[in-house]
């Protein structure tokens, strides 16, 4: 695409300058790119611009004044947001003409955004899905992602692709970090939902405050046209009473739109009677853990809002599938292990309750913290842990550039109990906690959910909670 098409106010002869791809990594530059130049938290673009160009850049994009190498440096007083307006037009603006569903929140957006792609299957529409799993078409994949919000250059590609193939709604995780770097500028949702706001990701935004300013983003009136909140969370409450207009809330403890009664929670899924805007709705949904009522709530909410009727509702939340790494039931007759991505105070305690609440056995938690992440979780973890299980393995997660040692002794800096064990290493850990469990026990596997590597002093190793497990399975370790 030529440089005219892109960026309005440039000469005429850098105009008919051909642009062959967005990069805003200069490794991945190549004949014909545009390099944006963007500063990082760490690292500054503007450092990147000589390797940008001897890759093949032909065109910088930066907020500051910098030596282009003989490219045609093009300086912006918004980076990022000139990353995500000319993405867009490098891809023919394919936002224009589908409708989106934006969810934000500490916990549950992958699995709220599997169900309402459900629900919106069962209406009969053809959907797009992007998120912490990848992007899909339907229930194919279209590509993996490593991030939960693509950049703009991934994200409207990707969307490019989905409107050539005939999607019509579109659902996005949208990340708080999306947010903060303006990666959805450009796109209005027409429903926008939080499932709650925790701690998280404090290693970035420093303070909750800073974390739920990000999210509160995504609900301006500019940004969407629907509202759909919590209205049992504090910070959906806080959003609906400065946007009251054009918002709908769901809930189980407070008044509602949408709301639960009568709640019945299994290993083998969730039940309950659903008031949805007046609509009574039976709902049996195979997704265990009392907290899916809420993602249930607002899944169902979103989708009716888009104009889907509560058949299809009920259907869809019947038939959604297995959510990767999201509360995952395996094992045999005498025990059984729940693999779940619970990463945050909130979720781990959630995920150990509901285990409580499904099994009558010795529930046992192996879990630890992420390294180069919000430190100031990690007692807080073991607190929570240690109080609602009724046994703890603490054992090493993601230690990244992280000393293992280090990060288990800030987890367990904030037990206050005895009922656990530290072994560092994963897979030891796991093979204890099924000791420990015994008949009838049930062990919860937490923090990785369907990660299919651990990372250790930057380099990351195949290893997936699952695929071990099943090992175990298949040894007769578990029966």
């Amino acid at each position: 695409m030529r440089l005219k098409n892109l960026i309005k106010d440039c000469s005429a002869d850098a105009g008919e300058l051909e642009i062959t791809s967005l990069v805003v990594k200069s490794s991945t530059a190549k004949k014909g790119s545009m390099f944006f130049a963007l500063k990082g938290v760490k690292n500054d673009g503007s450092e990147y611009v000589e390797e940008a160009v001897k890759n093949g850049a032909v065109c910088i994009i930066s907020e500051k004044e910098c030596d282009g190498f003989g490219a045609i440096v093009i300086k912006v007083d918004d980076d990022r947001r000139v990353l995500a307006e000319i993405s867009a037009r490098f891809y023919n603006n394919p936002q224009i003409g589908m409708k989106f569903v934006g969810i934000t929140g500490t916990n549950g957006k992958t699995t709220t955004s599997y169900m309402i792609r459900s629900i919106l299957h069962e209406s009969g529409k053809k959907t797009g899905l992007i998120g912490t799993l990848g992007a899909f078409i339907d229930d194919k994949p279209l590509e993996f992602t490593d991030m939960t919000t693509p950049d703009p250059p991934k994200l409207f590609e990707i969307l490019f692709k989905m409107k050539k193939a005939g999607v019509t709604h579109v659902i996005m995780e949208v990340s708080a970090h999306a947010l903060a770097l303006k990666k959805t500028f450009g796109i209005v949702f027409d429903v926008a939902a939080l499932t709650n706001a925790g701690r998280d990701h404090l290693d970035y935004f420093e303070t909750e405050e800073n974390y739920k300013e990000a999210k509160k983003l995504l609900f301006l009136p500019e940004k969407c046209l629907c509202r759909v909140l919590n209205a049992d969370d504090g910070f959906g409450q806080l959003l609906y009473a400065e946007f009251p207009s054009g918002t709908r809330t769901y809930g189980v403890n407070n008044p509602a739109d949408a709301f639960a009664i009568d709640e019945e929670c299994s290993l083998g899924g969730i039940r309950f009677v659903m008031n949805l805007c007046d609509d009574i709705l039976k709902i049996a949904c195979p997704t265990a853990g009392r907290f899916n009522v809420y993602n249930a709530l607002c899944a169902a909410l979103t989708c009716k809002q888009l104009g889907v009727n509560a058949r299809a509702v009920a259907k869809g939340l019947k038939n959604v599938g297995e959510v990767d790494g999201r509360f995952n039931v395996i094992g045999g007759a005498r025990q059984k292990i729940v693999i779940d991505f619970a990463h945050t105070p909130e979720s781990l305690k959630n995920a150990i309750c509901s285990l409580k609440e499904c099994s009558p056995g010795k529930i046992v938690a192996v879990f630890g913290c992420g390294g180069d992440r919000d430190r100031g979780k990690r007692p807080q973890m073991g607190k929570v842990a240690c109080e609602n299980a009724d046994f703890c393995v603490v054992t090493s997660d993601n230690p990244r550039s992280e000393d293992p040692k280090k990060i288990i002794e800030d987890v367990v800096s904030g037990i206050k109990t005895s009922n656990y064990e530290v072994v560092p290493d994963r897979k030891q850990a796991i093979r204890y906690a099924l000791e420990c469990a015994g008949d009838n026990g049930v062990v919860l596997i937490a923090g990785k959910g369907g990660e299919k590597y651990q990372e250790i002093n930057g380099v990351k190793y195949e290893f997936s909670d699952a695929e071990f497990v099943r090992g175990l399975i298949d040894e007769k370790v578990i029966e």
